[in-house]
């Protein structure tokens, strides 16, 4: 009897079941130096490098831009849902790994087409770096999304 029970999900396991896993899709990294400049270098799906370098000495504040697929109300409705993402460096000399920062949480809601975050501002020593980021939504089931850049110069 005991492992028929188990064998049956409780009723908030049934309602996790029924809504399906939404999809983090990056659309764009954004990299801006000045970090208050209004001006972005823009990477994406179809340009995946920097147009120009990053200056060592001074600061920058790198964003994303994604879209939270599968978002419907049922998923919405469980438990505030919240997003942050994280950036991340490879020191392409040294193969370093560098933590770059975590966005604040920040709220997930429905009819945003589009989610904009950005990072404090950071500064990189000089040299070839691979930069990937990555946003999760908490609260539900998700599957994260990932965005690499293969090439920043930072001179």
């Amino acid at each position: 009897r005991e492992q028929m029970q188990a064998a049956i999900p409780d009723s908030e396991e049934q309602n996790n079941l029924a809504v399906a896993p939404l999809t983090i899709e990056i659309t764009q990294i954004l990299a801006f130096q000045p970090p208050k400049s209004e001006r972005a270098m823009v990477v994406d799906q179809h340009n995946r490098l920097f147009p120009s370098t990053i200056n060592s000495n001074e600061p920058f504040m790198l964003g994303i831009s994604f879209k939270v697929l599968g978002l419907n109300e049922a998923s919405l409705s469980q438990q505030k849902l919240t997003y942050q993402a994280q950036f991340y460096g490879r020191n392409r000399s040294t193969g370093a790994i560098i933590h770059l920062g975590d966005t604040m949480p920040e709220s997930v809601e429905e009819g945003l087409g589009f989610y904009t975050t950005r990072l404090p501002e950071i500064t990189l020593a000089s040299g070839l770096y691979r930069l990937q980021g990555l946003v999760n939504v908490k609260g539900t089931l998700a599957t994260p999304g990932c965005f690499e850049i293969p090439l920043v110069q930072v001179v």
